[in-house]
């Protein structure tokens, strides 16, 4: 649901989510305006999760921190927040990424696959795959980057998603070229 999603059955769910303290809704919400670059309630929605469910909230609010170019604060709390979970290892991947510890964001991102796939949710695994890529560019491992990128375009239903993944490929093919 939250890869597809218009605008009017996000903001929906939204205001139905900040009605109510219900974790599942909240963190559905904040996925959803996320997803649609809505900073606006994703704020909201994360701080509420952060009293009904602390770890959860930390890991919205350490996404929220990156959107907002506040990295070197986001990767102190994922830190701090970090217990195994996938999203735990999610918002500490994206942060180490964002924060240039390339080399341990590409160790957090695998660890936190293979969480996924031991625990039978693969739920974010294209995003994730988009970042694990983004990881191998910056480490110039190219092919590992173009496996990762072809696995996420073959995975997401999320189409905003999927035009990033083909330019990420496409700006790929210009850079083995160069070289």
């Amino acid at each position: 649901m939250t890869d597809c999603a218009d605008d009017e059955l996000s903001a929906s769910i939204c205001r139905l989510a900040m009605k109510h303290d219900d974790p599942y809704l909240l963190r559905l919400a904040a996925r959803l305006a996320f997803n649609h670059g809505d900073l606006e309630n994703a704020d909201i929605l994360s701080s509420k999760m952060l009293r009904l469910d602390p770890p959860e909230g930390r890991s919205l609010r350490c996404e929220y921190s990156l959107r907002n170019n506040h990295a070197e604060e986001a990767l102190a709390l994922a830190r701090y927040n970090y217990s195994g979970d996938v999203d735990s290892g999610m918002a500490l991947g994206m942060c180490l990424l964002e924060t240039y510890h390339v080399e341990d964001a590409r160790e957090c991102f695998e660890r936190t696959k293979e969480s996924m796939i031991s625990g039978g949710c693969v739920y974010r695994l294209d995003e994730l795959l988009m970042y694990e890529a983004m990881a191998d560019i910056c480490m110039k491992d190219h092919e590992s980057a173009r496996a990762n990128i072809d696995t996420a375009i073959s995975l997401t239903k999320n189409d905003k998603r999927r035009e990033t993944l083909l330019n990420m490929n496409a700006s790929l093919e210009h850079r083995v070229l160069l070289e």
